[in-house]
């Protein structure tokens, strides 16, 4: 970016959704885009919910997700931070929130902003807490109760995006990790755990001591390890961001969804790629 010259045995190109190294290593212009959903998103004080008698039975049980479902939006409530906080994200046509930061950058920066100008991008803007309400209005009272325990000043926007598979992660000694490889829906909260397998198997496969000439096709190998189970869990994100309603195809059951999180929960990746590993450096050696 400032003109720097800096070398190494790898490049890894973990940087987000966004990437500007993806095009170079994919050979493709996957480029990400709006899904026409947005989410707001915030965490109250799990003290404050619990001084109201109505809300406070949402966090009798530490450690417990509340979703409710309702035709083309939905909110999921879980506790954080230690069980002191509650994350809300509250997902909702796009259209009901307007652009935000987010969006109206991803449209232009591939048009005519300098990327020196648009590259530090977060995660949405700060979002009027009223439309919130209003949008969520003809859910159950006892959900608003719990929507209006939103804080005034720190409800935030996300406009949500999507990106083509990419195919090819890795480029010679170049390779894409986390969402520059495989940008995620936030509907299973996976996008950061993908991102910390794919580290994990890197970290076994690129051991002390590994040569120059050998990280390409170790590089092939952890997209070879990763790229099937990336895949399978980032198609059900999306079946499981589908409207409630049936309207964009049927919506996961839950024997499907408790399938999937078992799936998601019981990996190891730093076992599976040295299990994987050992097997194939043996049938090198043969």
């Amino acid at each position: 970016m400032d003109g720097q010259t800096i070398s190494g045995d790898v490049v890894i190109a973990a940087d987000g959704v966004h990437s500007n190294t993806r095009n170079i290593i994919a050979g493709d212009d996957s480029q990400p885009f709006l899904t026409g959903k947005s989410c707001y998103r915030y965490v109250t004080p799990i003290s404050e919910i619990r001084k109201d008698p109505v809300t406070a039975q949402f966090v009798e049980s530490p450690g417990c997700c509340l979703e409710v479902l309702g035709g083309d939006r939905s909110v999921i409530f879980y506790p954080c931070a230690n069980n002191t906080s509650l994350y809300t994200g509250a997902f909702l046509p796009m259209s009901e929130v307007g652009s935000t930061e987010e969006g109206r950058v991803h449209i232009q920066r591939h048009r005519t902003i300098p990327l020196s100008e648009s590259f530090d991008i977060g995660w949405g803007q700060a979002a009027n807490k009223e439309k919130l309400l209003n949008s969520f209005s003809s859910f159950p009272s006892h959900i608003r109760a719990l929507l209006e325990k939103a804080p005034e000043d720190s409800v935030q926007a996300w406009n949500l995006l999507d990106c083509p598979e990419v195919k090819r992660w890795t480029r010679g000694r170049a390779v894409l990790l986390g969402d520059a490889a495989h940008p995620f829906l936030p509907y299973m909260g996976q996008g950061a755990a993908m991102a910390i397998e794919d580290a994990a198997c890197i970290s076994a496969l690129l051991q002390e001591g590994t040569t120059a000439t050998a990280i390409p096709r170790l590089l092939e190998l952890f997209q070879n390890y990763r790229k099937e189970r990336v895949d399978r869990i980032a198609e059900f994100t999306r079946r499981r961001g589908r409207n409630f309603s049936g309207a964009e195809g049927p919506y996961p059951s839950p024997e499907e969804i408790a399938q999937i999180v078992q799936y998601c929960n019981n990996h190891d990746e730093w076992d599976n790629t040295t299990s994987k590993f050992k097997e194939w450096s043996a049938r090198q050696k043969l």
